[in-house]
């Protein structure tokens, strides 16, 4: 599957209003569970692209990144 196939993927598992780690995400997220070799890496770079898109938001709480979906119109 394409990168950008499991970007979409994961924006759509992913909760309005929850804040997610990359950890978090790829702990509960089933596009990331479904992924047997996945790493931290590669998570990363799907979250950047959701993010450089506009889909989802970072913050940092206490150092650590926290990303939370945008709601499409």
């Amino acid at each position: 599957m394409r990168s950008i196939e499991i970007a979409d993927k994961v924006y759509d598992d992913m909760e309005i209003g929850k804040k997610y780690t990359v950890t978090d995400m790829m702990k509960s997220l089933p596009a990331f569970v479904e992924i047997e070799d996945l790493t931290q890496s590669y998570a990363n770079g799907i979250v950047k692209r959701l993010k450089d898109g506009g889909r989802v938001t970072r913050t940092e709480i206490k150092g650590r990144p926290y990303f939370e979906k945008v709601v499409e119109e």
